[in-house]
């Protein structure tokens, strides 16, 4: 598994070579600890600038961070963990933020209407992967993102550590030494081409065959985080 991911990120590096349409970086990492002392929260703050002349589009899920172990299809951002100069292939940030018992009944309420309100909507369809095409197509369409050249996009997303230093994560163990470094940094790998057949008519021109909704991977320069 160590030999693929090497593999996944040599990959990366050389094909950001010279794709300079976008600059992608992380600018702050602020840290609090939750009530019970039990978790660090960590407001990862980054941006997207358009870098080049022309106005740009592309897809990327501003609602979703990922670790490095899983796909990229999602249009999510996502992360890699060092420790020191080494990658820790594992999901470091796994736990979800905290909730009182009134946020957690509004989110199951929240979470129960989107299921209603889908399972309505499929019904409403002939046959499934109608509304399987469909549903997947709307979701592509609202993570569409168009910025002006030389415009910059500012976003910030939580990540919580549960302070275990011990990890394990399928045939991967590690151990986070509190004398260590650590950092992070940053990917999007932003496609199109996967989507096509969900797209026909004017939307397949406006995004499929056009030169200014891009494709390409790119990566930040790694940010020190502080665990200890």
């Amino acid at each position: 598994m160590r030999n693929f991911f090497l593999l996944i990120q040599l990959c990366v590096v050389s094909f950001c070579f010279g794709q300079n349409k976008l600059e992608f970086k992380i600018t702050s990492i602020n840290r609090t600890e939750n009530k019970f002392k039990t978790e660090y929260i960590y407001q990862i703050n980054y941006t997207v600038k358009n870098a080049s002349s022309e106005e740009i589009s592309f897809f990327l899920n501003k609602n979703k961070i990922v670790c490095n172990t899983y796909g990229s299809l999602s249009n999510a951002v996502i992360y890699r963990f060092f420790q020191d100069e080494n990658t820790i292939n594992v999901p470091i940030f796994n736990k979800p933020k905290e909730l009182n018992p009134i946020e957690k009944e509004k989110q199951e309420k929240e979470f129960q209407a989107e299921v209603e309100a889908m399972m309505k909507e499929a019904q409403s369809y002939e046959n499934t992967s109608d509304y399987t095409l469909d549903y997947r197509k709307k979701q592509l369409l609202s993570q569409v993102m168009t910025l002006k050249p030389g415009e910059v996009c500012a976003m910030s997303y939580d990540l919580n550590w549960n302070k275990l230093r011990h990890i394990t994560f399928l045939d991967e163990e590690y151990y986070l030494d509190e004398n260590s470094k650590y950092y992070l940094d940053f990917s999007i790998y932003l496609l199109k081409k996967p989507f096509e057949k969900y797209f026909i008519g004017e939307d397949k021109k406006r995004i499929i065959d056009n030169d200014n909704f891009i494709e390409g991977n790119y990566t930040s320069e790694k940010f020190e985080i502080f665990l200890n």
